[in-house]
């Protein structure tokens, strides 16, 4: 009775990793790592502009308690600014544009003082912009968030840049967006490809 029982759970737990949400669980982590370490530059562009990440750089949201649904991601860094890049799919089957929508409206890291769309190829990513202080050691820094549904999944870019105090607000917008664009089109191509193989 005890091993029928036992092959009964074994057999559950066997159906619920076949699921769809399970598979597309493994499909985005397997994306995240297959993200290349450094990202392309611009002809003529500094070095210290480049983004890298390793794989200590990969955080798996999905094994940690509570994480379900939460999926992956991978951070990236160049001399003032963090970008990282999170794939997860809140367990949802599919995700409408409404969801992407609320997903900006949930969110609580900062403040905004501006909403924004971005096009990429035939895709628009919704975004959200702000400035906050992290803590007294680090002082004000530009914040944004620019998120799309892609293969039932969200696919978010979360950056965070020094704040220049020698230019003006509009500008340390324009090159936080800058790096978030350099990173998304060094990453964004490869995850679409990647998701549309699950």
């Amino acid at each position: 009775m005890l091993l029928k029982t036992v092959s009964k759970i074994f057999g559950l737990l066997g159906y619920i990793c076949l699921s769809s949400a399970c598979v597309a669980d493994e499909v985005s982590d397997m994306c995240i790592k297959n993200l290349p370490n450094r990202l392309g530059l611009e002809k003529n562009a500094p070095e210290t502009m480049r983004f890298v990440g390793d794989e200590t750089d990969i955080i798996d949201y999905e094994s940690q308690k509570g994480g379900q649904g939460w999926g992956y991601a991978r951070k990236y860094r160049n001399g003032s600014c963090e970008v990282i890049v999170y794939v997860y799919n809140r367990e949802k089957e599919s995700i409408s544009n409404d969801d992407v929508s609320a997903e900006l409206a949930y969110f609580d890291g900062f403040t905004p003082e501006g909403q924004f769309q971005k096009d990429v190829g035939d895709d628009v990513f919704s975004g959200i912009a702000g400035i906050k202080a992290v803590d007294e050691t680090v002082g004000k820094q530009v914040h944004m968030v620019s998120i799309t549904a892609k293969h039932g999944q969200f696919i978010k870019y979360r950056t965070s840049c020094r704040l220049m105090s020698d230019l003006k607000e509009e500008a340390n917008f324009r090159l936080a967006d800058m790096f978030t664009t350099q990173v998304i089109k060094g990453t964004y191509g490869l995850l679409s490809d990647c998701l549309s193989e699950k």
